[in-house]
């Protein structure tokens, strides 16, 4: 063979995917370069006023693995007039 196929990569990193699947060149120096990059989930954020009181509820992207995140995300989804603590 002058490639392999994705699909026959049995062990991808976890919380990874494969970028372009299907052929991949194998090199001259028998090497094939297959790129990943981290998978990402849907998080939902609710705003909430000091009482708890549901203000507002947006959704982000983060990476699979995140277990936290920065406010920078959801800086501009901040209702107006309000401002994050």
């Amino acid at each position: 063979y002058d490639y392999i196929e994705t699909s026959w990569l049995k062990e991808v990193p976890e919380y990874y995917e494969i970028v372009e699947p299907g052929k991949v060149t194998i090199g001259e120096d028998n090497t094939a370069e297959v790129v990943v990059c981290k998978t990402m989930k849907n998080m939902i954020v609710n705003f909430v006023d000091e009482s708890g009181n549901p203000v507002l509820s947006t959704d982000i992207k983060v990476e699979s693995d995140a277990t936290y995140f920065h406010t920078s995300l959801i800086q501009d989804k901040v209702p107006s007039s309000w401002e994050l603590k």
